[in-house]
C-alpha cells in the first residue's frame, strides 16, 4: 500500500520505518521537511510537505501530529484531498498543561472526543481511531502477552466494518477480529484504542473467547456510509 504519514514525531517516525520494512511505500509528511533530510536519508523514506503526503496516490492516511495540531494540520490538506479518504488518527488530545499529581490534562470536554470534531469538521472523511494508546515503542512488532491481545473493530454499519478490517488485513495482516456496531459519532470511547503492527490491544470490553490466544488489532471506526 501507498501510505501518507503526517507528522514526523516519534509516532509518525516509528509508523514510516516499521510499514517500510513490513513492505509498505511511505511518504512522511511534515511542516518543515528540510529539518528531516537526515532521517530522510538513513531511512530511505521521503519527507515533504503535508499536502504530497497526502496526495491522492496515497491508499491510506496517518495523522500522527500533536492532538493540538490535529485540526490546523488537515486545514492544510484541504477538504478535496480528504474527500473519501480513509484517516487513521493516531492523536490524543492533550493539554499543554503539566501533569497534575501524574494524570495528564486533556483539552477537550467530559463526552467530547478529538476525532468527532475531527469527524465533524471534515465529514467527507473516513476516521478511524488506532494507535493512540499504545506507545511508539511497542507499535511495531511488540511481544506482548497473552492478555494483552483482545480485539475489537466497531464501526457505524455493517459495510463500514468490512471496509475497515479490510484495510487493515491489507496493512498489519490477518487476524481474528470481533466486529460490533457502534453509534455514528457521539462516543468517548474513541479516546482509548490501540492497534500495532504485529499485535494489538484494547481497553474496551470484548468477548472472553474473541481471540483464543491469537494475534490481533484493535479498531474504532465512525464516518460516513460508503
Amino acid at each position: 500500500m501507498q501510505i501518507g504519514i503526517i507528522g514526523t514525531g516519534d509516532v509518525g517516525t516509528t509508523l514510516a520505518k516499521g510499514l517500510k520494512r513490513h513492505g509498505h511505500s511511505v511518504n512522511l509528511g511534515s511542516r518543515s521537511p528540510e529539518k528531516l533530510q537526515t532521517f530522510s536519508s538513513s531511512e530511505g523514506i521521503p519527507v515533504t510537505n503535508f499536502e504530497v503526503a497526502a496526495s491522492r496516490d496515497a491508499d491510506l492516511l496517518i495523522l500522527a501530529v500533536k492532538g493540538s495540531a490535529a485540526l490546523s494540520a488537515l486545514d492544510l490538506i484541504g477538504s478535496e484531498r480528504l474527500r473519501g479518504r480513509i484517516v487513521i488518527d493516531a492523536t490524543n488530545p492533550l493539554a499543554d498543561a503539566a501533569p497534575d499529581q501524574g494524570v495528564l490534562s486533556l483539552f477537550t470536554r467530559p463526552n467530547e472526543s478529538l476525532m468527532e470534531a475531527l469527524q465533524q469538521t471534515y465529514p467527507e472523511a473516513r476516521f478511524v481511531k488506532a494507535f493512540n494508546s499504545v506507545g511508539a515503542a511497542s507499535m511495531v512488532d511488540p511481544i506482548l502477552t497473552l492478555v494483552d491481545r483482545p480485539c475489537s473493530i466497531a464501526a457505524t454499519t455493517p459495510r463500514q466494518r468490512k471496509r475497515f478490517r479490510d484495510s487493515s488485513n491489507r496493512l498489519v495482516g490477518k487476524w481474528p477480529t470481533w466486529a460490533a456496531p457502534s453509534p455514528p459519532v457521539p462516543s468517548s470511547h474513541c479516546l482509548f484504542s490501540g492497534v500495532s503492527l504485529g499485535l494489538g490491544k484494547t481497553s474496551g470490553p470484548t468477548p472472553s473467547n474473541c481471540c483464543d490466544g491469537e494475534r490481533c488489532a484493535s479498531l474504532v471506526a465512525y464516518g460516513p456510509e460508503g
